[in-house]
C-alpha cells in the first residue's frame, strides 16, 4: 500500500476519506498527516459540512477521519475545528469521536486550556460536551504538570458548585479520582455523601461514587488515565479494521434474524386482528 501511495496525489488521498469508510488505511492517514497545516482547512471543511454527519453512505466516516487526522497534525490551528467536531459528535452521536477527543485535546497542550474552559463555562452547551472539555483539560496535565493546580482547582470548583448540573459535577469528581487528587478529598467526600443521601430517599437516584470509594482511591497511589491517553490512530491498524468488519457482519446477521422474527410476529398480530374483527362481525350480526 505504501508503494501504491507514492503515485497517489494529495487530492486522491483526501478523496479516500469519503470512499473507504472505516477501512481507510494507516498509510493514507500518515500521508495526509505529513502534509501538516496545509491540510487543516480542507479537513475543517469536512467537519463543517453537516451533510457528512447525516450521511448513510461511506462518507459518514469522513468526520471521524478528519477529526483523527487533525488531532495527529496538532498545533493551535486545529483547536477550533476540533471543538466544532466535539459539538457535532454530541448532536449526531459519534462515539468514536467524543470518546477520543479528551486524549486528542491532551496532546494539543496548554494552548487548548482556555478554549476548553470557555466551553465548560458556557451553559448553553450540553453537560456532555462540557464534561468532555473537562476531561480534555485534565489530559493536558499529564505532559504539562505545571498546569495541574490551575486545571484541577477549576475542576474542583465545578464539583463544589451546587447550582451546576449534577451529571457534570459527577464527571468532575470522577476526573479528580482518576488523577488521584488528594487535595480535594473533602469536596469529594461531601459530594459522595450527598449522593448517598439522595439514593436513600429516591429509588431512581444512583450513587456516582461513595465515600468508601473516595477514601479507598485517595488512600492509595492508584490512577486511572486510560480515558485520557488513548492512541486514536489505532483505529487505522489492520487488526482494528478487521475487528470492525467482523462486527458489522455479525450485526448484519443479527439484524437479518431480527427482521425475520419481526415479520413472523407482525403476521401473527395481523392474524389475531383479523380473527377479532371476524368475531366482532359475528356478534354484530347476532345482535341484529
Amino acid at each position: 500500500m505504501e508503494n501504491e501511495l507514492k503515485n497517489t496525489s494529495d487530492d486522491e488521498a483526501f478523496e479516500m476519506l469519503f470512499t473507504e469508510g472505516d477501512r481507510l488505511t494507516r498509510s493514507v492517514v500518515n500521508k495526509l498527516v505529513s502534509r501538516g497545516e496545509r491540510m487543516v482547512f480542507p479537513l475543517w471543511e469536512v467537519i463543517r459540512d453537516e451533510g457528512n454527519w447525516k450521511s448513510n453512505n461511506e462518507d459518514w466516516w469522513a468526520p471521524i477521519h478528519a477529526t483523527f487526522i487533525l488531532g495527529a497534525i496538532g498545533g493551535k490551528a486545529v483547536i477550533t475545528p476540533l471543538i466544532m467536531s466535539l459539538r457535532f459528535s454530541d448532536i449526531f452521536d459519534y462515539e468514536w469521536i467524543y470518546d477520543s477527543l479528551p486524549s486528542i485535546f491532551g496532546c494539543l497542550g496548554p494552548a487548548v486550556l482556555e478554549p476548553l474552559k470557555k466551553i465548560v463555562l458556557d451553559l448553553s452547551n450540553s453537560w456532555f460536551i462540557r464534561s468532555s472539555a473537562l476531561e480534555g483539560m485534565a489530559a493536558v496535565t499529564i505532559k504539562h504538570q505545571n498546569f495541574s493546580r490551575e486545571v484541577f482547582d477549576f475542576i474542583a470548583q465545578v464539583l463544589r458548585d451546587s447550582y451546576e448540573q449534577r451529571d457534570l459535577r459527577a464527571i468532575a469528581g470522577h476526573i479528580l479520582l482518576d488523577f488521584n487528587q488528594k487535595k480535594y478529598q473533602n469536596s469529594l467526600l461531601e459530594f459522595a455523601k450527598e449522593d448517598e443521601e439522595r439514593a436513600r430517599y429516591d429509588f431512581w437516584e444512583f450513587i456516582n461514587f461513595s465515600q468508601d470509594n473516595v477514601l479507598e482511591i485517595l488512600n492509595s497511589d492508584k490512577v486511572n488515565l486510560e480515558q485520557y491517553t488513548k492512541d486514536w490512530l489505532n483505529f487505522y491498524n489492520d487488526e482494528e479494521i478487521d475487528k470492525r468488519q467482523e462486527r458489522w457482519q455479525e450485526e448484519d446477521k443479527e439484524n437479518f434474524l431480527s427482521r425475520r422474527i419481526w415479520r413472523k410476529i407482525k403476521g401473527r398480530i395481523k392474524n389475531i386482528f383479523l380473527v377479532m374483527r371476524f368475531i366482532k362481525k359475528l356478534r354484530e350480526e347476532g345482535i341484529s
